[in-house]
């Protein structure tokens, strides 16, 4: 913005612009990510008559290919062509990771190979943008030949260059080349890293192939607690797919290796209670509980091991409510004096989520999108007791803590944790046979909410949502789920509510949405407003696509490479998104509930039928309220509470 004002201030005072001028302002825009402004400017040198160079087209092409418009960028890459000019190696590397973003891999070998007969030193970056795109069009062989041809250049190829091979390789079920990969990687002394894991992880998932998951989550572990997590993930997922006798192998190391822990023992008491004792003898019990760890910084998932350590420190093993409480304790104490943002969803969210579920019958199974540590998955699994739980986290170490945090309240054999983004995981379910393909009764969302609607389109166009199905989503105002709201607040197919909550950690406000669907023979049109359905516009409004592009923007700068995105920032923005989607949903008629009783429309059957309480935090504890009069429902009785430990005295009238 700054050389922009300059610019414009220069033009003010009369004084005449030249290439050079423009072509600084336009590098500024490229590396700011401005790319429209960049596009401005070279509009603007055209008008002005100045011939736009190497370097001018080089920065706007780059700039339009870091904002996601590759389609732009390629065609202001043949008007380069066209009028003669030669690109350099910035130019062409930019190219072909607009090619590799729009997945047009035969434009990007073909340019790649443009710049070798030209005589353009091509670097790294090049090379990997070239192996992306054979790796987003599923051409394994080409993305292996690419590696192989870099090695020949004399460029040493990146873990970037290795995620996309191995990627690419396993989604085309091509698994021992990516164990080859890997294991290549590891004698290069290159490092795998998050993605390298989750492409490992989720084909070997989704493909059933429990001893490559198993063996490479036993390659990763190393010595300490973080090889402990990962040897009780891998027992875990043996004891999921009915193996118990290396599950019990597996855990027996553990115990003489000296990392027995309260997790295991949980694991090896499961194993003995599902499928007998085998013959096998139990190790010795854990250790006594140590001091809860408090949280600190270091490494990357420093807070995460940190939260987990607590967890086995503070919990009772086998329940529940404890861990639940556990988490909760230790978000409010540790991230609360960060003044944070807390990912585990308690407090308020869980008495509303509680409540939307309770009472209904669950005919298919539950899928949470956004894993984080398990919290929300344990949740679930207490309220709706007997139903089978998916839940996806596009994290390796994050599914490696839900899993221990998972097996350690007990429910292991219950809730299942797939690792990989959710379009990822989302797409290769959709490609299985309609029979095995999996149908959802109840979806939980809670990841960036301006990604909301892609998933949940995907669920609806391939019939993985029952008719009659129970959608709640997290954070829907300040990630600006703009999209996703619209669509199932004036569908039509849906009878939705949006519900103010908090934040355990910071207090800030926010608001969680709940909705029910229509099946087509339920003869109900669902409808959120009082207000008259003509004065609700047909089409998206345009300030909502506007938010929604907004939070986009900032996804991808919190999420993407760097994360240039400071907590001051981040801050502000949620502060400014939360009201400006409020007076947005206000102008279509949506006004949030407050958590405090007022109803929570989940219809199930007709537009009569009972309404489900929402929640508060009475007392420090999650409780339902019923919305009905008391003469309308006789003598009152003491509210059920979420999650509640055996044995517990219910709290009074």
């Amino acid at each position: 913005s700054l050389a922009l004002r300059l610019l414009s201030a220069a033009v003010q005072r009369g004084l005449e612009l030249d290439a050079v001028a423009c072509n600084a302002a336009a590098s500024a825009c490229e590396k700011a990510g401005e790319w429209v402004a960049s596009i401005g400017l070279f509009g603007e040198a055209l008008l002005r008559e100045l011939p736009p160079d190497g370097r001018t087209y080089s920065a706007v092409i780059s700039a339009c290919e870091s904002g996601g418009r590759w389609e732009l960028a390629l065609h202001l890459w043949a008007d380069m062509r066209h009028g003669g000019l030669s690109p350099d190696a910035i130019t062409y590397s930019a190219a072909v990771s607009a090619c590799e973003k729009g997945g047009q891999w035969e434009r990007a070998l073909a340019l790649l190979g443009d710049a070798q007969t030209q005589g353009v030193e091509t670097d790294a970056v090049i090379w990997n943008a070239a192996i992306s795109a054979c790796e987003k069009g599923q051409q394994w062989e080409s993305a292996l030949h690419l590696l192989q041809n870099m090695r020949q250049t004399r460029l040493i190829p990146d873990v970037i260059s290795y995620n996309a091979v191995i990627f690419a390789c396993s989604s085309q079920q091509q698994w021992l080349r990516s164990m080859a990969l890997l294991d290549e990687m590891l004698l290069q002394d290159i490092e795998p890293d998050s993605t390298t894991l989750t492409s490992l992880l989720m084909e070997a998932e989704h493909h059933k192939l429990i001893d490559h998951e198993v063996d490479l989550l036993l390659k990763l572990c190393e010595a300490g607690a973080c090889g402990a997590l990962l040897a009780n993930a891998a027992a875990s997922r043996l004891l999921a797919a009915a193996r118990p006798r290396r599950a019990r192998v597996l855990l027996r190391k553990l115990a003489t290796g000296g990392r027995w822990d309260r997790i295991s023992e949980t694991l090896w008491l499961s194993c003995e209670h599902r499928f007998g004792r085998l013959g096998a003898t139990p190790p010795l019990r854990a250790p006594a509980p140590r001091e809860p760890a408090r949280p600190a910084s270091g490494s990357a998932y420093a807070t995460e091991l940190n939260l987990l350590q607590y967890v086995i420190s503070a919990a009772v093993p086998g329940d529940p409510a404890s861990v639940c409480e556990a988490m909760e304790r230790f978000s409010e104490e540790g991230w609360a004096a960060r003044s944070s943002w807390s990912k585990v969803a308690g407090g308020s969210k869980a008495g509303v989520l509680s409540a939307a579920l309770r009472g209904m019958q669950c005919v298919g199974n539950v899928l949470e999108i956004g894993t984080y540590c398990g919290y929300t998955a344990i949740q679930m699994a207490a309220v709706l007791p007997g139903v089978g739980i998916k839940t996806l986290e596009v994290v390796p170490m994050h599914v490696v803590v839900a899993r221990n945090a998972i097996a350690l309240a007990g429910l292991a054999d219950r809730v299942d944790v797939f690792t990989g983004h959710s379009k990822h995981v989302l797409a290769r379910w959709t490609r299985s046979s309609a029979r095995s393909r999996p149908s959802f009764s109840i979806l939980y969302m809670d990841r960036w909410g301006s990604q909301y609607h892609e998933d949940f389109l995907v669920l609806e166009q391939h019939n993985m949502l029952h008719p009659h199905a129970v959608i709640v989503a997290d954070n829907v105002l300040w990630t600006g789920a703009a999209l996703f709201l619209w669509h199932v607040f004036t569908g039509g197919a849906y009878k939705s509510r949006l519900v103010r909550v908090r934040e355990v950690a910071t207090g800030s406000e926010d608001c969680m949405s709940v909705s029910v669907r229509f099946g087509p023979d339920s003869g109900v049109r669902g409808d959120h407003r009082d207000t008259d359905a003509a004065s609700v516009p047909q089409t998206l409004p345009h300030r909502l696509l506007r938010l929604h592009l907004e939070s986009e923007d900032m996804r991808v700068r919190v999420f993407g490479a760097g994360r240039r995105v400071s907590a001051e920032e981040r801050s502000e923005f949620a502060s400014s998104m939360t009201s400006r989607m409020l007076e947005q949903m206000a102008r279509i008629g949506i006004a949030p509930l407050n958590a405090d009783g007022r109803e929570l429309c989940t219809d199930r059957t007709d537009a009569a039928a009972s309404a489900m309480g929402a929640a508060k935090r009475h007392q420090g504890r999650a409780v339902l309220l019923d919305p009905e009069p008391a003469r309308a429902r006789g003598p009152r009785r003491s509210p059920p509470r979420a999650l509640r430990r055996p044995g517990e005295v219910r709290p009074g009238p």
